[in-house]
This record gives C-alpha cells, structure tokens and sequence, in this order.
C-alpha cells in the first residue's frame, strides 16, 4: 500500500520532518520493523545522526561519523532488501564497524535532529 509523506521544514518546531498520513483502519497494519526504512534516500542522514547520538564510549569507535554512516548505510541496504528489521540490522552492521556490541537502547533518539 502506498501511503502519503508530509514534509515540513521548520527546524526545532515540533512538526519538523516528515510525517507518514495512515488511515485509522489501517493503523494496525503498520509495522515498526518497516517504518524503520521509511524513506531511503535520507537513510545515510539518519544513520550518521543516529551515530551522533551514541555514548561518546560507543561513538568514538565510529570516526569519522559521517565515513561509518557511509559504510553502514551501504551494508544496510542488503539487510532492509531481505525485509530484516531496521534497529536489528543497524546495531549489527554499527556493532561489527566499531568493534563492540551497540544496542538500541545505546541511541539516545530522543537527541536526533
């Protein structure tokens, strides 16, 4: 089912970014696994600010930032075409790139831009 994105662009107001428009029948449908993909071409932007939000611990085994985003991002894309979940595949390929185990709750989402 194709679903419509709003984008809007008013950096530190709450309706910055982009919000997906489901119908409330269809709100169950809707998984976290897929939303985790939402919108490909802004991944590696994601990824890099995901890393930006590791514990300095965690963080500074991914330098430069935006290199590890890179190769993360290319390792992902094999991960997202099988249909593995997003946070799953993205601790794994950050955890094998900085050499120790990263998991979801090291992100602090709260933080992202």
């Amino acid at each position: 089912t194709k679903l419509p994105l709003v984008y809007h662009f008013e950096p530190g107001a709450d309706e910055d970014g982009v919000t997906l428009r489901v119908p409330q029948a269809a709100v169950g449908q809707i998984s976290e696994d897929r939303l985790g993909w939402l919108i490909p071409g802004l991944l590696e932007d994601r990824v890099l600010g995901l890393i930006k939000t590791l514990p300095k611990s965690l963080r500074r085994n991914l330098v430069p930032a935006p290199d590890a985003a890179r190769k993360a991002t290319i390792a992902l894309m094999e991960y997202q075409q099988q249909g593995q979940p997003f946070w799953p595949s993205l601790c794994q390929v950050l955890s094998k790139l900085a050499g120790e185990t990263i998991r979801k709750d090291d992100f602090q989402t709260d933080k992202l831009d």
